[in-house]
């Protein structure tokens, strides 16, 4: 979905990516090295927010346009000489040939055969697995099935890992108390809104074939050049939205105070990309997520999914267009997304919106191992891993629904921390089928050791005066960002209507400090002397020494109610 929108990348530990991964990543950086692909805005005017930021230290860099990416991977694949079939899709019935169980040759329904010695199936949905005969489910599993705790119907508002650790469940991505679910509010009589499902919370761990919403993660900007606005869809439906009327109406004082974490106006997640451009995400009760239309898409047929795909993107139109014009949304959260639209210069579609839904699951295999939450945990360890993992345990709403005092909820929101990257097993990927992939003699080119084996590159750089500057002045806004609810206002400053930190300079005896340890830290990660899980260790100091100083500045001025006007030493 690089290419489709998903420009934030996910990332809980950077130290675990490497291989062909970190190789794109590092490729991202290099080509916004070139003060030709700045075409909307300068290079120095680009700030990167949010769970994923890009440190000066790093030769790789996290966030990037879909174009960006598409011209990443098309220069990675030629250096390669891959040649890339487009517009084929797998005869699912009989397109499929197998001799002795082993997978001879694949037919797509333009008829033309693809024969090889290995087959991955790396698509969303999983057709050539399910094609081929290989086991797999759809949906939640019971808690019970691999004693688990935060699998299946998850209605609770707090759940509990296995190391009796919080999740915010139903807690986030939810309703406002009191949304009323029925056509007519307060007469269950007439019926339930659309995409409310019956049959009430269910029971806690209990499983099922559900699975969790899809959206778009949607490419907007800002540039009045680049922008198109948000249009109205011909078959708008005003009835589809009137549980996002509802929970602006139902809230009780400023519809800033709704939430306690988030864009205080707007439903969504708008991290900034590049060229004033965004990925755009779901957030709170009723966002961009189609909760509960997207059940039959994994088994579906090719129409089926195209009909549902439609329906997504009609939903999430409809949505942007009430959020941007409809005069029941507040106006002050009119004023703040009609400033947005898609962007020209991204997708072949002329209305900005592409053509890749986000499949956040549909089929999972059912391989000789099952990776579960002990895996997450670090409760059950393997011995033979090919790779490390490292995000939180995290799934979006499944299902909408009336409670049990009458008003509308989500379920199926999870937010688990994982302590410590782990480690699953071969990634499903057959024992048999693994040997052989490494006895095969064409992998002459390093792929195998590029997909294998990780190890912290030599490259990094001294810092220039300026990149330190702004690396640590960036540091110290998102400081005081994370703890704008905990602090006075007069750290803060409003910046073309948003509240910002205000920008503090560093101490002349600050910054050589600064420098100094930050160049020893390098000297460091680029020594061969050093065990290459140290090097790792070295460039994690650099980013968390200054977040350390910076809040002890913080608190330090806090007690002596006092605002810092600069950085000192």
């Amino acid at each position: 979905l690089t290419t489709g929108g998903l420009g934030q990348t996910d990332i809980g530990n950077k130290q675990v990516i490497g291989g062909i991964a970190l190789e794109f990543y590092q490729n991202i950086k290099k080509y916004y090295e070139n003060p030709d692909n700045w075409i909307w805005q300068k290079k120095n005017e680009y700030k990167d927010r949010g769970q994923t930021r890009s440190s000066i230290s790093e030769n790789a860099m996290w966030t990037f346009e879909p174009s960006a990416a598409l011209a990443v991977f098309n220069e990675m694949l030629n250096s390669e000489k891959i040649k890339i079939f487009y517009n084929e899709r797998l005869e699912r019935i009989e397109g499929v040939k197998k001799v002795n169980n082993k997978i001879k040759h694949i037919v797509m329904e333009s008829g033309i055969r693809f024969s090889g010695s290995i087959f991955i199936d790396a698509s969303y949905e999983g057709d050539l697995l399910a094609s081929s005969g290989v086991s797999y489910t759809v949906g939640r599993e019971s808690n019970s099935k691999y004693g688990e705790t935060l699998n299946g119907n998850q209605p609770n508002s707090l759940g509990k890992t296995l190391n009796n650790k919080s999740s915010k469940n139903s807690a986030n991505h939810n309703f406002i108390y009191g949304v009323d679910p029925y056509l007519v509010a307060g007469d269950s009589n007439s019926g339930l809104l659309p995409y409310i499902s019956e049959g009430g919370a269910g029971i806690e761990g209990e499983g099922d074939k559900r699975i969790q919403a899809y959206c778009f993660r949607m490419t907007l900007t800002d540039h009045p050049e680049n922008k198109i606005p948000f249009k109205k869809p011909d078959n708008y439906n005003e009835l589809n939205y009137e549980l996002l009327f509802r929970n602006y109406e139902s809230a009780n004082g400023n519809i800033e105070d709704m939430y306690s974490y988030g864009d205080p106006l707007v439903p969504w997640i708008n991290s900034p990309m590049p060229n004033r451009k965004t990925d755009t995400n779901n957030q709170k009760g009723f966002s961009t997520d189609f909760i509960g239309q997207n059940w039959n898409y994994p088994e579906a047929s090719y129409e089926e999914r195209e009909k549902i795909v439609d329906l997504h993107r009609q939903y999430q139109q409809g949505l942007m267009w009430t959020l941007a014009y409809h005069p029941r949304i507040p106006k002050k959260v009119r004023d703040k997304v009609s400033i947005w639209g898609t962007c020209k210069d991204e997708y072949v579609r002329e209305d900005g919106w592409q053509n890749q839904l986000y499949i956040r699951e549909a089929r999972r295999m059912i391989s000789d191992y099952v990776m579960t939450q002990k895996n997450c945990e670090r409760i059950e360890i393997i011995n033979d891993p090919i790779g490390m993992a490292a995000y939180g345990m995290d799934s979006h709403n499944v299902k909408r629904y009336v409670n049990d005092l009458g008003f509308v909820e989500n379920e199926g929101n999870v937010e688990a921390y994982v302590e410590k990257p782990f480690i699953p097993i071969l990634g499903g990927i057959q024992p048999s089928i693994f040997k052989q992939f490494q006895t095969e003699e064409n992998h002459s080119n390093g792929f195998m050791d590029r997909m294998l084996f990780c190890d912290p590159k030599k490259v990094a750089q001294y810092p220039t005066d300026d990149e330190l500057d702004n690396d640590l002045i960036e540091t110290y806004r998102d400081t005081v960002f994370h703890l704008r609810n905990k602090i006075d206002s007069e750290y803060m400053q409003e910046v073309d209507g948003v509240i910002e930190p205000n920008v503090l300079e560093l101490t002349k005896e600050a910054k050589q400090e600064y420098k100094k340890q930050h160049c020893d830290l390098i000297d460091l990660m680029n020594s061969d002397n050093e065990i290459h899980y140290y090097r790792g260790m070295y460039a994690k100091q650099i980013t968390y020494i200054p977040r350390f100083a910076l809040l002890i500045e913080l608190m330090d001025k806090l007690m002596l109610d006092e605002v810092p006007t600069e950085i000192s030493i």
